[in-house]
């Protein structure tokens, strides 16, 4: 994976990022005070670039990142940018730490019947499939399996259950 290197910062630019920041003490974290990426991580604009804020503390203490590492937190929150609650791993090491904490959530891992909000199982999907393949309505369907005619659309265009195959796997 690469990474964009971040260049070193002048006075100003070191001043204006720091006022960004709420540093408190070494074990406390430090809140970046800015705009933020929808995950919680902050950015800083520097020479027509966008960084994220923690990568920016990590350098400014340890110095250049190398190529491809990720910056990760000891501490799980995404707008700290406290370089002693920070850490190089990769992907391989991000993974690890999200399991290990709990905090493994992907969409995988929730789909289908594993969702608690789940209404259909394969079986019914299969079937609203088919069925719609020999061209009965979206109403008609909906009705059948008490669901909304808009989801027998988007399940028949794979939109929703696409991991799904036609057919269910052969036992082994």
């Amino acid at each position: 994976m690469k990474t964009k290197p971040i260049p070193e910062m002048t006075g100003p630019e070191t001043e204006r990022f720091l006022a960004k920041l709420e540093i408190l003490t070494d074990e406390d974290c430090w809140n970046w005070q800015a705009t933020r990426i929808t995950d919680g991580y902050g950015h800083f604009g520097l020479r027509g670039q966008l960084y994220l804020a923690h990568r920016i503390t990590y350098q400014m203490e340890f110095g250049t990142i190398p190529d491809g590492a990720l910056v990760l937190h000891h501490c799980d929150n995404p707008s700290c940018c406290n370089p002693y609650h920070l850490f190089l791993g990769d992907l391989s090491a991000n993974s690890k730490d999200m399991y290990q904490k709990g905090r493994w959530a992907l969409k995988s891992s929730r789909r289908g019947v594993l969702n608690p909000a789940a209404r259909l199982g394969p079986h019914e999907v299969r079937q609203i499939r088919k069925l719609r393949s020999e061209g009965m309505k979206l109403e008609d369907v909906a009705a059948m399996f008490g669901i909304s005619f808009g989801y027998v659309g988007i399940i028949a265009k794979r939109k929703k259950w696409a991991w799904l195959p036609d057919e269910p796997e052969e036992a082994i």
